[in-house]
């Protein structure tokens, strides 16, 4: 009896052990106690992680952007994105690749199916950023599926604009947007284009210029990337987005 006690005892004091050294969950980064730095840090007012980072985050061939409009000058900056999950909050990505600024926002408003982020210009004024420069991307999980969004930086755009990131010149025999596995519309870029960012746009017609229904399409683009003393290098991105006329107007 007296082995069966210490052994329970044993057990509890293990178990106590155990939950006391489990980490709380980690921030997404770490605050900023300088409201005037640049760094990238989390900012509690329309709480969000933002400022420059050390490291490039980009690949060396990827969608970096998929928005419609510009984003309007004013002190306080503003983006939706429309709900396309039943009320899922998306994963936003706002980024500059010139200073390496980036911009996560951890708190959103929610009204008339949109979803809507708000912050103070005050890091893009400090490290001089252009607004011009700011490139956005907005996902959501459906299954295991990752499905993007538009960013909506301001009404009646008419047309979305995608930006590839490219580390190294790169051409683009195939740029296709598809819709139930058929192509609705194609660009390319035959000539080697050079390193940094390679831009397109769409205005959500086929080929023929018809308005495309509400739903769900894919981007595919193969590349090739310029290696040195060597034949270029394959590369492509092949992700699946929302499409809605609606939010072209």
């Amino acid at each position: 009896m007296k082995r069966l006690v210490f052994y329970s005892s044993f057990l509890i004091s293990l178990i106590s052990l155990s939950l006391s050294t489990i980490p709380a969950q980690a921030q997404p980064c770490q605050k900023i106690n300088n409201a005037q730095s640049t760094a990238y840090g989390l900012r509690e007012q329309d709480r969000r992680c933002e400022g420059i980072r050390a490291e490039d985050i980009s690949g060396d061939f990827s969608l970096i952007s998929l928005t419609l409009g510009k984003i309007q000058p004013s002190s306080i900056l503003k983006l939706q994105v429309p709900d396309r999950a039943n009320g899922q909050e998306p994963k936003v990505l706002v980024t500059s690749k010139k200073k390496n600024y980036q911009l996560d926002p951890l708190e959103f408003r929610y009204s008339g199916g949109v979803f809507q982020v708000q912050w103070s210009d005050g890091v893009i004024r400090a490290a001089g950023i252009s607004l011009d420069s700011l490139r956005a991307i907005a996902s959501v999980r459906s299954g295991v599926q990752k499905v993007y969004l538009p960013v909506i930086l301001s009404p009646g755009a008419g047309q979305y604009q995608i930006v590839l990131s490219n580390e190294r010149p790169a051409k683009i025999p195939i740029f296709q947007i598809l819709r139930n596995g058929t192509v609705v519309y194609s660009d390319a870029r035959n000539t080697f284009q050079p390193k940094g960012q390679i831009k397109f746009t769409w205005q959500g017609r086929d080929r023929a210029g018809n308005p495309l229904p509400a739903g769900r399409y894919e981007l595919r683009v193969k590349a090739d990337l310029e290696q040195d003393n060597a034949p270029p290098q394959p590369a492509s991105v092949s992700v699946a987005f929302e499409h809605d006329p609606k939010w072209l107007k």
